[in-house]
C-alpha cells in the first residue's frame, strides 16, 4: 500500500514561475506516494492531473476575502489531517500564515516536512496595508502579524523533521538545526528555455523585467536610467502584481519605451526573452536572501542579468558569472551608455545555457527532492 501524503501551497492552479516550477518538482518526485493537494484555485476549474482539495483563491488585494481564504484553508487541514491520517504533511511557504493551523496538528502529524522558497525578510505587511489604511495602522498591523507569524514559523521549525530550502541564504539564516536543512534549488526548465538565434545586437536594445511587481522589487534604478540612455531601449515587462500599476504610471511619466506582457503563460515567457539582450532584477536592501527564479531563466535563453549587491543574489550573480552588479542608478546610466552592451561583451556570457543545464536545470532539482522523501518514506 502505497503512503499517504498531503502538500500544502497557498496557491497552486493554474500557476506560473517558481511556485509552479517547485510544486510540480514535490510532485513528481512523490510519484510512488499517494499524493493530495491542498491549494489555492485561480480557475473555475480544478487540476485535471491532481488529486487535490481547491480552495478559490482571492487576489491579494482583497484583503478581507484572503482571510476568509486561509480560514477556509485552515479548515480544511485540520478535517483533512484528523480523516485521512497522512504519512506526511508538507508546507511550502512563503505565506507563513499557512503554518497557523500546526499548534492544534502538530501531535497528530506522523511526518512534517518544511518547504521554504523565501525567506521572513520578505514579510512587510506595513506596505501591504498601507494599500488599505492608514501608515498608523499599516504599522500596528505589521507588528502584530509579524509577531504571530514568527512565532509560528519558530514553531513550525521545532516540529519539522525536515526543512528544504531554496537556497543556502535562506538555510544559513533561518534554520539554527542544520542537520534537519537540504537546500534544493528552484532550477528551471532547461528544454523550455533553451536560446533561439537572436537577431543582430544593432538597433533597440531589448531588456526584460521578470517577476510578480511586489514592493520588494525596485524600479527606480531603471526609472533614472533609461531616459538618459543614449541608445533606444524597450523594456519587456512580464508578469503581474499588486504594485504594477504604480510602476506603470511611473514608467509613463518618465516617457520610457516598454512593452506590458502581463500575465503570459509559462511556456510564453522563452519566446519574449529571446528579444532580449539583458534581464534586470533589482531587489530592496532587505531581502539578502533571495535568488529570483528569473535569474535562473535568464540564464538558461543566455541572458546576462543586471542586478544590485543584495546578498545571496549578488553572490550567486557574481560566482556563477551570470551578469553584473549595479550599485547606482549612475552605474547603470554608464553600463547601458558606454561599457556594457556590444557584441563583444554579450559574447563573454556565451556559457549561461550550457552552465544552466549543468547546474540549474530541474532534472537536478527534481532527483533531490527525490533523495530527501525517500529518507522520509
Amino acid at each position: 500500500m502505497k503512503k499517504k501524503a498531503l502538500i500544502i501551497f497557498d496557491e497552486f492552479w493554474p500557476i506560473a514561475g517558481a511556485p509552479s516550477i517547485r510544486a510540480d518538482n514535490i510532485i513528481r518526485a512523490l510519484a510512488d506516494w499517494d499524493v493530495e493537494v491542498l491549494g489555492g484555485n485561480y480557475s473555475s476549474q480544478n487540476s485535471p492531473e491532481i488529486k487535490g482539495h481547491f480552495i478559490r483563491r482571492p487576489d491579494d488585494m482583497c484583503p478581507l476575502r484572503l482571510g476568509i481564504f486561509f480560514l477556509k484553508m485552515y479548515s480544511r487541514l485540520i478535517y483533512l489531517t484528523f480523516t485521512r491520517k497522512y504519512d506526511l504533511l508538507l508546507i511550502s511557504i512563503p505565506k507563513y500564515e499557512l503554518l497557523y493551523p500546526l499548534l492544534i496538528l502538530s501531535p497528530f502529524i506522523k511526518c512534517f516536512h518544511l518547504d521554504i522558497r523565501d525567506s521572513l525578510g520578505f514579510l512587510n505587511y506595513k506596505k501591504y496595508f498601507a494599500h488599505f489604511l492608514s501608515e498608523l495602522f499599516a504599522g500596528i498591523l505589521d507588528k502584530l502579524f509579524k509577531f504571530v507569524v514568527e512565532g509560528s514559523f519558530n514553531f513550525a521549525l521545532r516540529k519539522a523533521q525536515r526543512v528544504t530550502c531554496a537556497n543556502a541564504g535562506i538555510a544559513d539564516l533561518l534554520v539554527k538545526d542544520q542537520s534537519k536543512v537540504v537546500v534544493v534549488s528552484n532550477g528551471v526548465d532547461v528544454e523550455l528555455f533553451s536560446p533561439a538565434q537572436k537577431s543582430s545586437r544593432s538597433g533597440k536594445l531589448q531588456i526584460a523585467y521578470l517577476g510578480n511587481f511586489v514592493e520588494k522589487d525596485r524600479f527606480d534604478y531603471l526609472l533614472a536610467a533609461l531616459p538618459v540612455c543614449k541608445r533606444p531601449v524597450v523594456l519587456h515587462l512580464i508578469g503581474e502584481g499588486r504594485n504594477k500599476s504604480n510602476i506603470l504610471t511611473q514608467l509613463n511619466q518618465a516617457k520610457i519605451n516598454y512593452i506590458d506582457h502581463g500575465k503570459v503563460m509559462h511556456a510564453q515567457i522563452p519566446g519574449i526573452l529571446a528579444k532580449c539582450q539583458l534581464g534586470v532584477i533589482f531587489r530592496e536592501e532587505h531581502t539578502k536572501e533571495s535568488i529570483p527564479v528569473c535569474i535562473y531563466e535568464f540564464c538558461a535563453m543566455g541572458l546576462p542579468v543586471l542586478c544590485n549587491p543584495v546578498g545571496t543574489m549578488k553572490d550567486f550573480v557574481l560566482s556563477n558569472n551570470l551578469g553584473a552588479i549595479i550599485s547606482s542608478s549612475e552605474q547603470l546610466i554608464k553600463t547601458l551608455n558606454e561599457d556594457f552592451i556590444d557584441d563583444q561583451f554579450l559574447n563573454n556570457f556565451a556559457h549561461l545555457p550550457e552552465l544552466a543545464r549543468q547546474k540549474f536545470s530541474l532534472a537536478a532539482s527534481r532527483e533531490n527532492f527525490h533523495k530527501v522523501f525517500a529518507e522520509e518514506g
